[in-house]
């Protein structure tokens, strides 16, 4: 723990937390059912260990006060608020699930019912990660991804194309809960299966792939 606190001790460290929503009308949104208990877990043991904290937060997410953070609603919010605040960062941590599509149009008042079918027309959103990651210079860039089961390739192969350093694999278990299933991918190819465990374990192994993943 001592060489780890070591390494990431002043480290500036951006953290996403959370879900991102995807509003229909001034009411009703699109979004899912992530806590950020993962992402707040991570902030809380680098703040113990030295690290300097920014929290991007998604709605409902509330941050301890003892560290800095940035309200966000949308993908587009959170793409913007990272863009403004990666180049600064040593670690980026890409925790928030963030909603893969949004609504073409945005009704400005309340979505009166009526007996009639509505088709709903959806737009991709842009991939935070990939987005910033392209362009990182000397930034270690942490990723997530949620499948349906434990699949190393298709964690690998995400790895790649968002040009992270250290990819988090987990299965739809961990959505909300305290515990999750988890692998870690390093970009040397090694992969750590964690099983099942609690959030805040898993956030200390995450810590030690990062400092694992360092250069010698």
């Amino acid at each position: 723990m001592q060489q780890l606190k070591k390494f990431l001790k002043n480290k500036k460290v951006l953290i996403t937390v959370g879900s991102t929503r995807e509003h229909l009308d001034p009411v009703r949104f699109l979004s899912n059912a992530s806590s950020g208990k993962m992402g707040l877990a991570l902030g809380n043991l680098l703040h113990g260990l030295g690290s300097k904290i920014t929290f991007i937060c998604g709605p409902g997410i509330l941050s301890p006060k003892k560290m800095r953070h940035i309200p966000i609603i949308s993908a587009l919010d959170l793409l913007k608020a990272v863009k403004k605040e990666f180049p600064k960062c040593d670690i980026f941590i890409s925790a928030c699930a963030v909603s893969d599509y949004r609504p073409r149009l945005k009704i400005k008042t309340k979505l009166k019912k009526e007996n009639k079918k509505i088709l709903l027309e959806l737009l991709p959103n842009p991939d935070v990660l990939a987005t910033v990651a392209k362009n990182k210079k000397g930034q270690f860039c942490v990723g997530f991804a949620l499948e349906n089961s434990i699949d190393i390739r298709l964690a690998q192969n995400k790895m790649g194309e968002k040009n992270c350093d250290l990819m988090v694999l987990n299965d739809l278990s961990s959505m909300g809960g305290e515990a999750m299933k988890a692998s870690l991918l390093l970009k040397n190819g090694t992969v750590w299966n964690l099983g099942k465990l609690k959030k805040k374990e898993c956030a200390k192994k995450i810590c030690q792939a990062i400092l694992k993943s360092q250069p010698k």
